[in-house]
């Protein structure tokens, strides 16, 4: 570890003042974390002052007989906040969706129209074949994410993948939904 980040990171758990002057000296690798996350519109100025808010739980957690060098161990808290905060924006839209969802259920036992009432079984039967049209694997992660709340990690161990190629392939598989849900309008 750098002797100088280790003698601020001493100085942030005594007096909160320094920690201004680690983050200043930690400022390439906040950066860095910022911007992953461009693929996601948020808002890169006030990510990257999150970042000071998250070093100073970092400093407040960080054990100082630690074998992890700091820095290590600030990059690792970084990315798992990165994690839980994505995770989190995700279930938002979910949450979202099933609101959608919920609305446009009601929508359908209202409708005496016959009609619109085939116009959206249509819908529902697309989505459904869009659903069924999925290869396995994708399908397995999206079910076992969404609709049976696992964890990216559980996912991983059941399929034998990295977490990352979990998370990357949910993506991927969540803008083919979209995709085909915008052509059918659904």
């Amino acid at each position: 570890m750098d002797n100088n980040i280790r003698k601020l990171v001493i100085l942030s758990k005594e007096d909160i003042n320094y920690t201004l002057e680690l983050w200043h000296a930690l400022e390439p690798l906040c950066r860095k974390w910022t911007h992953t996350f461009k693929d996601y519109n948020e808002e890169y100025d006030n990510i990257f002052q999150e970042s000071y808010s998250i070093l100073t739980e970092a400093v407040e957690n960080y054990q100082l007989d630690s074998p992890v060098y700091f820095e290590r161990y600030f990059k690792t808290y970084l990315y798992n906040w990165r994690a839980t905060y994505l995770h989190k924006k995700q279930r938002e839209v979910l949450a979202k969706d099933e609101k959608e969802e919920e609305s446009f259920k009601n929508q359908i036992e209202n409708k005496e129209n016959t009609e619109e009432q085939a116009l959206l079984n249509v819908h529902l039967e697309a989505l459904k074949k869009i659903l069924g049209d999925l290869p396995q694997k994708d399908y397995q992660i999206i079910w076992g994410f969404y609709m049976e709340h696992k964890s990216i990690k559980t996912l991983s161990l059941e399929l034998g993948l990295s977490c990352d190629a979990i998370e990357s392939q949910k993506r991927r598989t969540i803008k083919k939904i979209k995709k085909f849900s915008t052509v059918f309008r659904l």
